[in-house]
């Protein structure tokens, strides 16, 4: 059974009816974040490759944050075995605290978002990609 606004309202509740389906948003009114400051996505990738031996590499990842904020990897490019392996990286993605999910008309939505991870020996730098185009 749906409810409409208009009960909820009559039920003295004042409340948003959120229908997006499955749509997954690649450019929504509120972009998905991740923990509370700006670099909060940066300490959690130098923890997670800390004890990696890092090479001079860029990765691109495409991740889809759903609606409660679980993070998935959809893409990972360019991937070359004999360097990483996108398991690992979708193990690590997997593992992250939630997102502050995507917004559109005041709802939590599915969506899209990519991220470079750049490599050289002593580090990993995090951004993410602007002007993202996707297939969602």
């Amino acid at each position: 059974m749906f409810i409409t606004s208009r009960q909820l309202t009559a039920q003295g509740i004042k409340s948003i009816v959120c229908n997006f389906g499955d749509r997954t948003y690649t450019k929504p009114e509120f972009a998905p974040t991740y923990g509370n400051n700006p670099s909060d996505l940066q300490k959690f990738f130098d923890s997670a490759f800390s004890t990696i031996e890092k090479i001079k590499l860029k990765i691109s990842l495409t991740l889809i944050i759903d609606t409660v904020g679980k993070a998935r990897v959809s893409h990972v490019f360019p991937v070359d075995p004999s360097m990483m392996d996108e398991t690992g990286f979708k193990e690590i993605i997997n593992a992250m605290p939630k997102w502050n999910p995507a917004r559109v008309s005041n709802c939590n939505v599915n969506s899209a978002i990519g991220i470079d991870l750049i490599f050289d020996k002593k580090s990993v730098r995090v951004s993410y990609v602007k002007n993202q185009t996707s297939h969602y």
